[in-house]
């Protein structure tokens, strides 16, 4: 499982507690670098240190594009990809005030880090806590963070369009109600993998694994059932 660019291995929490009693869960982080391949690289190389030799890859957001390229160098290694709230093109991304790349290309990671935490504690005050934002705070008031999230800002800078033409299998979720990724970039990602299948979510917004885990667990269990003997949706 592969986190977006505010989150970390930690995010998957309820994914590991739940799926961790059937199966080998494995949530990475990523080595500070803004280049999307190193980023893969970095997911083989620990696959190999763990000696695993084939995987069912899932990835949010910025991880969903690295999980693609991944799939682009090692497709021997995905037995299925499952791409969550992501994109093959991140320009229209870049386009929003949020993730302009000039924002971390001019201020120090610190200052990254802390216009970020700013952003969501202004949100917090004007419509109260959730348990997304705890979690995205928690991120966020980690110094030891400040750096990672300026590579992973930087990395969206640096995605190109994703070029898998391979016939791997294929599930993608999204939702109705994502503020990140908009309906034509949630549009490109479908018609890019013709033969995937689609899971779209009314509620979720861009975190479902956190906003609305009973139905996303569902769907990965529904997805991960012919390789787990023992797995089944919760319903």
């Amino acid at each position: 499982m592969l986190p977006g660019a505010l989150g970390s291995a930690d995010s998957f929490y309820k994914q590991i507690l739940y799926f961790s009693r059937y199966g080998r869960v494995i949530s990475a982080n990523y080595p500070l670098s803004s280049d999307p391949l190193v980023l893969a690289e970095s997911l083989k190389n620990l696959l190999v240190h763990l000696h695993v030799d084939e995987i069912v890859l899932f990835g949010t957001s910025l991880g969903g594009y690295v999980a693609q390229q991944f799939y682009e160098k090692w497709p021997d290694m995905v037995r299925k990809l499952i791409i969550g709230n992501s994109f093959v093109d991140s320009s229209r991304i870049l386009s929003t005030a949020m993730f302009d790349p000039t924002l971390a290309r001019a201020h120090s990671a610190d200052e990254v880090l802390a216009l970020w935490r700013q952003r969501i504690e202004r949100n917090v005050a004007a419509n109260g806590s959730s348990e997304l934002s705890d979690v995205t705070l928690d991120f966020l008031r980690t110094p030891a963070n400040a750096e990672q999230l300026k590579a992973r800002l930087l990395t969206l800078a640096n995605a190109d369009k994703a070029i898998t033409e391979k016939a791997a299998q294929v599930a993608i979720i999204d939702c109705e109600n994502d503020l990140i990724i908009d309906p034509e970039t949630r549009l490109e990602c479908r018609h890019r993998y013709p033969n995937a299948r689609i899971y779209s979510l009314s509620e979720g917004g861009h975190y479902p694994y956190i906003l609305n885990s009973a139905q996303f667990d569902d769907i990965i269990a529904t997805e991960i059932a012919g390789y787990w003997q023992h797995i089944s949706p919760k319903s």
